[in-house]
């Protein structure tokens, strides 16, 4: 499953899937009317008022065409119709053609940053989906000229911005018994589009550049503890970014605890903690953190970034290094170390290694590369 993020469209109405059925008679159907319903839902045909066959293809009857989707063979899209469970045909026709919308607008903001026409992106790009979001955020991507060897962060900021907006539409048009599903689908899905990926290897574009020393910095641990970077040269080290509020940051603390483990002192492993992704006030809120009740506002002061710091420490069963950055995230910005980001840095101290999401299994090819 390939899993690694404007109003897309409005959410269609469910009561029709939901209501099915009410005000039907009491009396149980006679033999015509029995035979008659089972060839309907033989039929694969069910008024998007049921679960859609797998060999449905109805779903995909009046879809806009798009250079960028093949929905009969998108592995997204697939993946997407696989974590959830019970989708009917008119979710599934809906669900394509916000996905589609989607990929229109990332191209968008893609194609426009390479020509420079950022402020000319958006609004017609996504059709359904693009809207107001989509040109916003293709305005701010579109104001660097060529990408030349890779995109930079404004793109994959813009990008996320749609991939979100995608995701909170695509909420709506769940029902409650799939909400579940779709959170968890939410979480863990790459919506970015290959080209995007491939553009800088699924890596980190901002901050410090890959072949040179990493810049110095000097903060405090959460027991007030001055500390350096240059503390750790001698290894390879792990230099991660993260809050305790995103969402991608927790699922991925436990592999990484792991892979610290694994590793034990051939490695130094750093965490730089910063302001919260998606603090309860503020205007990012998770739909996953209000499910999961993780409810932390954004730090007021440096004691409160401590003490987050050690809520994460605590409720993730961390135990590498923890240092806090200051409230004006200096590190962090500096950088470009916005929450579950990383970099890897080689035994001298240089850069060998950025990534965009900080992924277990990636942290591990490189260290063995290292090692």
């Amino acid at each position: 499953m390939h899993l690694r993020p404007l109003s897309i469209v409005a959410a269609f109405g469910l009561a029709l899937s939901l209501g099915c059925g009410l005000g039907a008679s009491e009396d149980a159907p006679n033999k015509d009317e029995a035979s008659d319903k089972a060839d309907a839902d033989n039929s694969g045909k069910d008024d998007g008022a049921g679960e859609a066959s797998s060999s449905d293809s109805s779903w995909q009857d009046g879809l806009p065409e798009s250079k960028h989707v093949d929905v009969a063979t998108d592995e997204t899209l697939e993946s997407i119709f696989d974590y959830l469970n019970e989708l009917t045909s008119e979710q599934k026709h809906d669900l394509a053609e916000m996905f589609i919308g989607l990929r229109d607008a990332q191209y968008k903001v893609m194609s426009d940053y390479d020509s420079g026409k950022g402020g000319k992106m958006g609004g017609k790009a996504g059709g359904k989906s693009g809207g107001k979001s989509g040109g916003k955020a293709g305005g701010k991507a579109g104001k660097g000229g060529k990408a030349g060897g890779g995109y930079p962060t404004t793109v994959f900021r813009a990008v996320d911005q749609l991939n979100q907006t995608f995701l909170t539409d695509g909420k709506k048009l769940m029902r409650s018994d799939q909400t579940d599903s779709w959170n968890d689908c939410a979480a863990l899905i790459d919506l970015n589009p290959p080209e995007l990926d491939k553009s800088s290897g699924g890596k980190q574009t901002g901050g410090p550049e890959e072949g040179k020393a990493a810049p110095e910095f000097s903060l405090k641990t959460m027991d007030g503890k001055s500390f350096s970077l240059s503390d750790l040269q001698g290894k390879p080290t792990i230099v991660q970014f993260g809050s305790y509020t995103c969402p991608a940051f927790r699922k991925e603390a436990p592999k990484l605890e792991t892979l610290e483990r694994q590793y034990g002192d051939d490695i130094n492993w750093v965490l730089i903690y910063g302001y919260e992704a998606h603090a309860s006030d503020g205007s990012r809120v998770s739909d996953e953190n209000i499910r999961e009740g993780i409810d932390y506002p954004t730090h007021k002061t440096y004691e409160d970034r401590v003490e987050m710091a050690g809520v994460a420490k605590d409720k993730l069963d961390l135990d590498y290094l923890i240092v806090v950055d200051d409230m004006k995230d200096t590190v962090t910005n500096g950088w470009d170390g916005h929450p579950n980001r990383a970099f890897i840095l080689d035994a001298s101290g240089k850069v060998v290694d950025k990534q965009q999401r900080i992924i277990a299994s990636n942290v591990a090819t490189t260290l063995d590369e290292l090692l």
